[in-house]
């Protein structure tokens, strides 16, 4: 079974990301997840990602559902940044994606960096 890795939105959870969660999450978003980063859609990647890392403890969850813990979870002084760290620490420790999902982040970082020039404001997207 796959390593989870704690979370609290609403209360304590438990992100895990098993070989199931992982292929519906890819037939759903209609690509892989490094794909669907590099869209730099990182709120549809950060609901996606809870929604199918969280099932295994609550089958009653919908994405709507998962919105609408971000949304309490941001008002309460939370950061979605904090967030995609836990997912990519529970993607890590699952085995599901491993060093190759671990390269492609990196990279895609790296590219993101090479296209920001200093002079460009900060943003506060809560990229991973």
């Amino acid at each position: 079974m796959a390593q989870g890795t704690p979370i609290t939105l609403d209360k304590p959870r438990t992100l895990r990301f098993t070989i199931d969660a992982v292929a519906r999450l890819e037939g759903e978003e209609g690509c892989g997840l490094d794909e669907l980063w590099a869209r730099k859609q990182r709120i549809v990647a950060l609901v996606a990602l809870l929604y199918h890392g969280l099932r295994h403890e609550d089958a009653s969850l919908t994405k709507a559902r998962v919105i609408k813990l971000l949304d309490r979870y941001v008002e309460n002084g939370g950061d979605t940044t904090e967030l995609n760290e836990a997912v990519l620490e529970a993607l890590f420790a699952s085995g599901v994606y491993g060093r190759a999902l671990k390269e492609s982040v990196e990279t895609l970082r790296e590219e993101k960096d090479e296209t920001v020039s200093p002079s460009d404001p900060p943003t506060a997207s809560g990229d991973a």
